[in-house]
């Protein structure tokens, strides 16, 4: 805009000396022919600067880009482990691996794992030297689809993306393809159905954020004419892919007080919807914002009356995910909901006694935080968004 209002003062000026030269002095033109050479000048050094800002703001995007993957044995007795990437606390969780991001290309790092036991750390484990690679990991590509005219397909493509060598397609939770191509036509589908795909691209470096979109097969065929019909009966040995779907409650409220004490504590709630199969609840994935591990007694899910799953809680129940987060895991849940039905979750939660002050909690779903299986044995997912800036997101102060 700066730049357009240097262009507008030169032109009124050109106007200006056009119309009224006949009138001016030699020493008047010389003092127009200084201003008009000033306004140049100064166009050209605001050009300067907005060229230099361009090239920076492009530098510091691709300056710490770069990816690694970290993994490591185990250390006897230890369950759980702390990473330090120099002096810093890059990771700790109980898994034995994670990805590394923002790095430098081709600098060396150097992480140092120690195992925790029941939280303390313990005696060094094990050092691992590593040289983030050279390129950095493509951008996302732009996927889009079309559909034939019947028959349950749907056609998929997506731009080829620059520094690209391989793209992962997934539909829900199943890979799909993987490979250099920037199509694939998919079929066999259920006729009319709505289906997610996400795709990335990677590459040496690393890989690129998911790409998302929603897309409907084509609807069922017409029958061909013929001389006689028949009806091929269902059977229950087929099954078919099923649908997990998520939405948030308003009970319990949001800024919940609960008393230092308290037990069974309805905190967040949620109901899970299923399609097209039975689905069997495996794992739900709870995140909290900071340390609540000393103002937590237990936290427990429940459908109705019935405990799902329950955690006595102590340091361990939580793995740090970074940037003061922390999630806490139920595993091996086997809660069961029918086809087409659904099943209200609700987290309950026990405060410790003698709390010293009082304290805000946050708690909150990411994206596939929950984990169940369908009547054909594939993994689905829900909800299909999270995180602190989404709905499933309740507030609750313990009091002392």
């Amino acid at each position: 805009m700066i730049k357009n209002n240097f262009k507008k003062s030169l032109l009124l000026a050109l106007i200006f000396v056009g119309v009224f030269s006949p009138f001016f002095s030699d020493a008047a033109y010389s003092q127009i022919d200084r201003a008009l050479l000033e306004l140049k000048a100064q166009i050209l050094r605001l050009q300067i600067d907005v060229l230099k800002s361009e090239l920076s703001l492009i530098s510091r995007a691709t300056e710490n880009c770069a990816q690694v993957e970290v993994s490591w044995s185990s250390a006897k007795g230890a369950n759980s482990y702390r990473v330090y990437r120099e002096d810093e606390v890059v990771y700790e969780g109980r898994t034995r691996s994670f990805t590394d991001f923002s790095l430098t290309p081709n600098k060396e790092y150097v992480y140092k794992i120690y195992g925790l036991y029941d939280g303390e750390e313990g005696e060094f484990s094990q050092s691992i030297q590593v040289t983030a690679p050279s390129k950095c990991p493509p951008v996302k590509p732009v996927i889009s689809y079309t559909s034939q005219i019947c028959g349950g397909n749907v056609d998929l493509s997506w731009r080829a993306v620059p520094d690209a060598s391989v793209y992962q397609l997934m539909r829900g939770s199943i890979d799909i393809y993987n490979g250099p191509l920037t199509e694939f036509a998919d079929s066999s589908l259920t006729p009319g159905r709505d289906y997610t795909y996400t795709i990335r691209a990677g590459n040496i470096g690393g890989w690129s954020e998911f790409s998302q979109i929603t897309a409907k097969a084509s609807g069922p065929c017409a029958p061909s004419q013929s001389d006689y019909s028949y009806i091929i009966p269902e059977t229950s040995e087929t099954g078919e892919e099923g649908e997990l779907s998520a939405e948030m409650r308003f009970i319990p409220r949001n800024g919940l007080r609960i008393a230092s004490g308290s037990s069974n504590k309805s905190v967040f709630s949620f109901t899970l919807f299923t399609k097209y199969s039975e689905i069997k609840v495996e794992r739900v994935d709870l995140y909290f914002l900071g340390n609540y591990w000393n103002y937590l007694k237990d936290v427990s899910l429940r459908s109705g009356i019935t405990t799902i799953a329950k955690e006595n809680i102590t340091r361990n129940s939580f793995t740090n995910m970074g940037e003061g987060v922390y999630r806490l895991r139920f595993e091996n849940i086997g809660h069961l909901i029918d086809d087409d039905s659904s099943s209200l979750i609700t987290v309950k939660v026990s405060i410790e006694e003698d709390i010293s002050s009082d304290s805000s909690l946050t708690l909150f779903l990411q994206e596939n935080s929950v984990r169940g299986v369908d009547g054909i044995n594939l993994q689905q997912y829900a909800p299909s968004i999270g995180g602190i800036e989404s709905e499933f997101l309740r507030t609750f102060t313990v009091r002392q």
